[in-house]
């Protein structure tokens, strides 16, 4: 694809081309890679108004993660040299998971300006955790917990814009898609929540369950999420956060149902830990290359320790 194919502009700034997704999912298909999209983009497709996508995800099998970097780099995704300290990956309105490997659709776009779009995969083990692996091809009708983008429970979106602002239920005649059932989606953004209530990322969580709970309470125009469809205790806090509350009542009891959450997944052991924030990924990398005598070629380094104060003696 050339470079005006792979991203668009929106009218909330660049965006990667829902084309190119087509061109990831058949990728991956073809080297047999199970998969999922992850991320805005599944929102829109459920059919929430949610703008600041600004990348597009995917997440597989921790054990397949090399073997779907390559499958993308054999089609001309080529991995970003900067790693986890892009700066396309910081800057955004909310923050943003640092994915486990992604590249820039479109190399000027990324010199130009930042944020900029950006194709993140992620490790299951990270956000899905609980969920199984997903098919390699379509899912069998029925899955509980992954869908077509084309499911025909997804509302087809009305909105006059464009295909890639809007989104909704795919056409058919489009490369299928693998997505999260919604009632899953919602379960592992709750999970996400609890495991990161004391870090950045929490209000990435928080503003994705926000636009789950939209969609909950379009009843006449949206059945692809049903309160009755979600798993307990899920399905208690996200009824809470669909209804009217006071903005005075509504963070504290909030609050405390997702502690109560918490709690009853760390008792039965189904809550990974918190990963470290991105300062502390950076600060250690930082000590690892001092350790490693990166630091010598700086202007100033501690003097070694050889059993007297710094400066030696003091020549009296």
């Amino acid at each position: 694809m050339s470079p005006m194919d792979v991203v668009v502009m929106t009218p909330w700034g660049w965006d990667v081309n829902p084309d190119l997704e087509d061109m990831v999912a058949e990728a991956l298909d073809k080297a047999g890679v199970p998969y999922c999209m992850w991320g805005g983009a599944v929102l829109r497709i459920y059919g929430s108004a949610t703008t600041n996508i600004h990348f597009s995800g995917w997440v597989v099998p921790d054990r397949v993660l090399q073997q779907a970097v390559e499958s993308l780099n054999d089609e001309g995704l080529d991995t970003c040299p900067f790693g986890s300290s892009c700066q396309s990956l910081s800057g955004h309105s909310v923050p943003l998971i640092v994915p486990d490997w992604h590249c820039h659709p479109d190399d000027d776009i990324a010199i130009e300006s930042a944020p900029t779009p950006t194709l993140n995969v992620y490790k299951s083990s990270r956000l899905l955790w609980s969920l199984p692996d997903p098919p390699v091809g379509a899912p069998s009708v029925g899955d509980p917990d992954y869908m077509l983008a084309s499911d025909p429970r997804i509302p087809e979106f009305k909105d006059p814009m464009s295909p890639w602002a809007s989104r909704g239920r795919h056409d058919p005649d489009r490369y299928p898609i693998k997505i999260p059932t919604a009632s899953k989606y919602a379960g592992s953004l709750i999970k996400l929540q609890c495991r990161d209530l004391a870090a950045p990322e929490l209000g990435s969580w928080t503003s994705q369950v926000g636009c789950m709970c939209d969609i909950v309470n379009d009843v006449d125009e949206n059945h692809v999420l049903r309160l009755e469809e979600i798993q307990e205790p899920f399905r208690h806090y996200m009824s809470y956060l669909s209804t009217e509350l006071s903005m005075y009542d509504a963070p504290a009891i909030s609050m405390g149902l997702l502690l109560a959450i918490r709690d009853e997944l760390r008792a039965s052991n189904e809550l990974p830990p918190a990963e470290p924030s991105q300062f502390q990924k950076l600060l250690a990398l930082t000590i690892r290359r001092l350790k490693n005598g990166v630091g010598k070629s700086l202007p100033y380094r501690p003097a070694e320790s050889n059993g007297e104060p710094d400066g030696g003696s003091n020549g009296a």
